[in-house]
């Protein structure tokens, strides 16, 4: 009996049990990503602006809520149906209300990305537009991966893109209509673009990134500590251009608009329960909210603690990895730690914004993988923490449903915060990584094991 347990196919069985777990629960996510009432409710902001381009309303972009819903029901775009008064009786149609559609808040040349697809109509530009979205997250993966030995790359890739179904960021963006997506792919050909030793295309396609979300520009620090300064160069000189190249069609009143007032609003400390950053959390724990109990009204306290932790957070990510740099180090491991450290260092952290989360959690678990058999402690604890960060953003308060049932006392304040913990672990265990990789093993010198991708 004890010889056939020894000899049973174990590994296959378990594969076996994880690709079940992933077409259940990940053709679940992806079912009501595809379908759900709410799906593309942040792309319409997006078809919308590609229409104002269209339309001559290029210097309107930033008009309030009442004026661009006016334009969108032009277009054939109306704001996403939701009921009231809470969940209706069986057998009895709720009443409904249409809330108005989401504002454009993106710097002002990504608006020109989103010209070519306002020519389908809006009904066909939603699914149209998910599917990119979804190619886009399967290429960012393969191109992650891209730099493994043949053997091992298409394990890699599927067991990441296995990741990716079952990772609720991915598929609550997909859902949502998000541009987060193809901001992630960008940022994965950069990564892949500085493995090939090309740092000008790389900080092209990081500069690219930047002009649609900002929080890539992260990644142009981590160029100034590498000393990276082609890349760097490069990634001013691509962002001047696509300023020379929106000014044209949105002129500078677009721009002022946006740099005074849009980024400043956006920077405020928001304690809606998705906002899952350091921010966040000091908000919903320092400001009178709807949600759970505070300490007080104190957004003078949150906003400048917020400020003073994120900036923290990162000089600590830029010693270590200042210090921690050797020849084991790669180029996956550092723009992994900077891309999770940006997701929880943002003053307003969508729940979205952790697909960004994904090469961290991939290079954690690499490393894991490549000394289990040494039996050192710090990997097993390495391994249970980052395994817990992935459950906690895979599975756990998906719905709104599910943050109106927690309590609301002060102690439960943690638990609408636990993404945020989760990626506070997971930064840590980047961290350890960095450091452990950095540091020679079994008396062999550092010197003597040779760079996989370094740049």
């Amino acid at each position: 009996m004890t010889a056939a347990i020894r000899d049973a196919p174990v590994r296959r069985i378990v594969a076996l049990v994880l690709l079940g777990f992933v077409l259940v629960n990940g053709g679940y996510d992806l079912g009501r990503a595809a379908f759900g009432p709410k799906r593309g409710e942040d792309f319409a902001a997006y078809y919308i602006v590609g229409r104002d381009i269209r339309s001559g309303y290029a210097h309107d972009i930033y008009d309030p809520v009442d004026t661009v819903d006016r334009r969108a029901r032009a277009y054939g775009v109306r704001g996403i149906a939701v009921p009231e008064g809470g969940q209706a009786e069986a057998g009895v149609a709720p009443t409904v209300k249409r809330d108005k559609v989401q504002l454009y808040v993106y710097p002002p040349p990504s608006a020109l990305v989103f010209v070519p697809i306002s020519f389908l109509p809006y009904r066909v530009a939603v699914p149209v537009f998910f599917l990119l979205s979804l190619l886009a997250e399967v290429a960012a993966i393969w191109l992650f991966f891209a730099d493994h030995p043949r053997v091992s790359r298409r394990t890699a890739t599927i067991i990441g893109i296995g990741a990716m179904v079952v990772f609720f960021p991915s598929t609550y963006g997909l859902y949502m209509g998000q541009i987060n997506p193809l901001v992630f792919l960008t940022c994965i050909a950069g990564l892949w673009a500085m493995r090939r030793d090309r740092p000008v295309l790389a900080g092209a396609l990081v500069a690219i990134a930047t002009a649609a979300k900002l929080y890539p520009g992260i990644l142009l620090v981590l160029f100034l500590v590498r000393r990276q300064f082609r890349a760097l160069a490069a990634a001013i000189a691509t962002g001047a251009a696509l300023f020379l190249v929106s000014l044209p069609v949105v002129g500078w009143n677009v721009w002022h608009t946006y740099l005074t007032k849009v980024v400043p609003e956006h920077n405020k400390v928001n304690v809606w329960v998705r906002n899952q950053s350091i921010s966040g959390f000091l908000g919903r724990l320092l400001i009178k909210n709807p949600y759970v109990k505070s300490l007080g009204d104190h957004p003078s306290a949150a906003h400048a603690l917020g400020t003073a932790l994120g900036l923290a957070v990162l000089l600590v990510v830029v010693v270590f990895v200042v210090r921690g740099r050797g020849p084991r180090l790669d180029t996956n491991l550092e723009w992994a730690t900077f891309l999770a450290t940006a997701v929880l260092i943002l003053s307003t952290s969508w729940e979205h914004y952790a697909i960004f989360l994904l090469p961290a959690f991939f290079v954690v678990g690499e490393h894991v993988a490549a000394r289990v058999r040494d039996g050192t402690r710090h990997v097993e604890v390495i391994a249970f923490l980052a395994a817990v960060a992935f459950s906690v953003w895979a599975f756990v308060l998906k719905t709104g449903a599910e943050y109106l049932a927690l309590p609301k006392s002060l102690v439960a304040n943690p638990i609408y915060s636990v993404k945020f913990f989760a990626t506070v672990l997971l930064v840590g265990c980047c961290l350890a990584v960095l450091r452990s990789q950095a540091e020679p093993h079994h008396g062999v010198k550092a010197t003597a094991v040779p760079p996989r991708n370094a740049a």
